[in-house]
């Protein structure tokens, strides 16, 4: 019954699907858009975390796991700028699964809702 709710589809569709062993068109609508939406959400957890990484590192100068020692100031702005790259390579992932996302609504007429 969560699954179904997770889902937003019929309860007697996810169960017909279990039993028959196929996906039906709608059920894989379905799976696609909680995919879709788990995606943007790992964007942002890892967006978050970069994030974070430059505050401590750049700011307050710690050396995060797996180091052992202290970084000097060459390592921990390179270290940095390693962050920036790769938060500036999250934002255009992110900038281009909103674009799919809003592409599919308008080619579905609004059915894909969140």
């Amino acid at each position: 019954m969560e699954a179904a709710r997770t889902l937003r589809i019929n309860y007697k569709t996810l169960a017909a699907a279990l039993q028959s062993g196929k996906l039906t068109p709608r059920l894989c609508d379905a799976l696609e858009r909680l995919l879709m939406i788990r995606e943007l959400a790992a964007l942002e957890e890892e967006i978050h975390l970069r994030k974070l990484e430059i505050v401590l590192i750049g700011e307050h100068g710690l050396t995060l796991p797996p180091e052992t020692y202290p970084w000097d100031s060459q390592g921990r702005k390179t270290q940095v700028e390693w962050c920036r790259r790769t938060l500036a390579r999250l934002g255009k992932e992110r900038f281009r699964a909103g674009i799919k996302r809003r592409i599919r609504r308008l080619f579905t007429l609004n059915r894909w809702r969140e």
